[in-house]
């Protein structure tokens, strides 16, 4: 479910026009919800959206009570920061090795992925 979030959230945020009105209301409702979060500065750090728009939404939907809110506020800070050092080591890669670690990316999720129309197959054990 977090990856399904986060590849949620960049379509949000690279795919769908900036003028989108479907896009404004959904980051408008994402920075409310951030506002209320318990680190107020949450969507300021780098990574901080995104913790929030993938963990704390999976935290909510599997655990709703099971975990104290200041618990889950500590979980996402948790995710932001390993986010935060992804985001961090893929600037350090060139054009090209960016390029290759997305192919890589793509044939250890085990899906084949049609170039043209990104429309994704499940590979067969033979591929």
């Amino acid at each position: 479910m977090v990856a399904d979030r986060l590849f949620t959230l960049t379509y949000i945020n690279e795919m769908m026009p900036s003028f989108s009105h479907e896009r404004i209301k959904i980051l408008e409702k994402l920075d409310f919800k951030l506002s209320k979060q318990g680190d107020s500065k949450l969507s300021q750090k780098i990574g901080g959206r995104e913790a929030f728009f993938a963990f704390r939404y999976t935290l909510d939907h599997y655990f709703k009570h099971n975990i104290l809110p200041s618990q889950k506020t500590l979980m996402v800070e948790r995710a932001r920061k390993i986010i935060q050092q992804c985001i961090e080591s893929e600037e350090k890669l060139s054009d090209k090795e960016r390029e290759c670690m997305y192919c890589f990316h793509r044939l250890m999720s085990g899906m084949n992925w049609d170039d043209y129309n990104m429309e994704p197959t499940i590979r067969d054990l033979h591929d």
